[in-house]
């Protein structure tokens, strides 16, 4: 289903409906790479489908030119990069696959529960 399908568009922002396990962030983030919009709350949520993985952030890197998940394991979890990467198939469109897979520890919170992405864009930005 096309972002178009899912979100409800106002003047402002885009509302984008996430699942309750994955962690709130920001819905009106777009990713352009390769002149191609990506909705890093679609790759989030797509992520946090995959059964060994507690919370995603999707930023983008490298200029606002690719895309770069930061997943968060669940413990015990023996998860790799490639068998995430594979998950995506068949969820969403080839590029919208990220170009790169970070396992993190935690993902820096805001006050209000929100993910820190400018924090975790100065951070991994050069990536």
């Amino acid at each position: 289903m096309s972002l178009s399908a899912r979100a409800q568009r106002s003047r402002t922002s885009v509302f984008i409906s996430r699942p309750a396990r994955c962690v709130a962030a920001y819905p009106s983030s777009v990713i352009v790479s390769d002149s191609e919009w990506l909705s890093s709350a679609d790759i989030e949520n797509v992520a946090c489908q995959h059964p060994d993985v507690a919370s995603a952030v999707c930023i983008a890197a490298r200029h606002h030119e690719r895309s770069l998940l930061l997943v968060v394991k669940k413990p015990g979890s023996a998860l790799t990069a490639d068998e995430l990467l594979a998950f995506f198939d068949g969820q969403v469109t080839k590029w919208w696959k990220p170009d790169v897979v970070v396992f993190v520890e935690s993902v820096p919170l805001g006050a209000t529960g929100k993910v820190l992405k400018r924090q975790l864009q100065e951070q991994y930005g050069d990536y």
